[in-house]
C-alpha cells in the first residue's frame, strides 16, 4: 500500500479532543478488528493456573477478565470516538472502502498495570505496525474523539495476570511467544466489530 495515502490521511486528521462533559473514560466507543480466538491455556501449558488470572471489579476494569482472548480476541483500531445518534453511520461511511488489511503478530510482550492499586499485568501479542492498519485508523481520526495515549500500538490483548502470587512473568511470555509469535492472520479471517454490542471495550 502507498504510505503517501497513510501521509494525506493523517494531515486530515482531527485533532484530539478532551472528554465531552459528563462523560468518562468507559462511555467512549470503540472500533476493533475481531481475530479468531486464542488458546491461552494450551499456549501456557504447564504455568496454567486458574488462581494467577487477574479479573477486574471496578469499572476502569471491567475489560480485564483473564485469558480474554480464548473469549473475545480483537485488535483495537481505534478507541475514544465520541458516542452519539449518528456513530455508527460515521464509522461505516469513514471506512467505505477500505479493506480489512492481513495482521501479522510480532512479539508477546506486556502493559504494566495503569490503575494504582491494582495488581495485575496484561500480557499482549504485539501487531505489526501495517500501512493497511494505519490507513483504517487515519480515517477514524478525521471523527471526533479523545484518546489518553500519545502513540498508536496495536496488540492483540491476550491474558491478565496477577501479580501478588509470584507468578513467573517472564515464563509466560516465552510460553506465549512459542505459540504465537510471526503468527499471520488473514484479513479474510476477520471482520470489523463497532463495539456497540459490548461495553468491555
Amino acid at each position: 500500500m502507498d504510505m503517501s495515502l497513510v501521509q494525506k490521511k493523517e494531515r486530515n486528521s482531527m485533532p484530539k479532543l478532551p472528554l465531552p462533559e459528563g462523560l468518562d473514560t468507559p462511555d467512549l466507543e470503540c472500533v476493533m478488528i475481531n481475530v479468531p480466538t486464542l488458546d491461552i491455556q494450551r499456549a501456557a501449558g504447564d504455568l496454567w493456573d486458574e488462581a494467577a488470572l487477574f479479573y477486574g471489579d471496578i469499572p476502569k476494569l471491567k475489560y480485564a477478565q483473564g485469558a480474554v482472548a480464548e473469549e473475545n480476541a480483537h485488535l483495537t483500531l481505534l478507541f475514544g470516538l465520541h458516542p452519539s445518534n449518528s456513530y455508527e453511520a460515521s464509522v461505516l461511511m469513514a471506512l467505505d472502502g477500505w479493506d480489512l488489511p492481513d495482521i501479522l503478530i510480532n512479539e508477546v510482550k506486556y502493559f504494566p498495570s495503569r490503575v494504582e492499586g491494582q495488581n495485575y499485568i496484561c500480557l499482549y501479542a504485539e501487531v505489526v505496525k501495517s500501512a493497511g492498519l494505519l490507513v483504517g485508523r487515519s480515517r477514524l481520526e478525521e471523527l471526533p474523539y479523545s484518546d489518553e495515549f500519545n502513540e498508536y500500538k496495536p496488540h492483540i490483548t491476550l491474558v491478565y495476570l496477577k501479580t501478588d502470587t509470584g507468578v513467573d512473568t517472564q515464563a509466560w511470555i516465552d510460553a506465549l511467544n512459542s505459540a504465537f509469535a510471526h503468527q499471520f492472520i488473514s484479513g479474510e479471517k476477520t471482520w470489523l466489530d463497532l463495539g456497540l454490542d459490548d461495553e468491555d471495550n
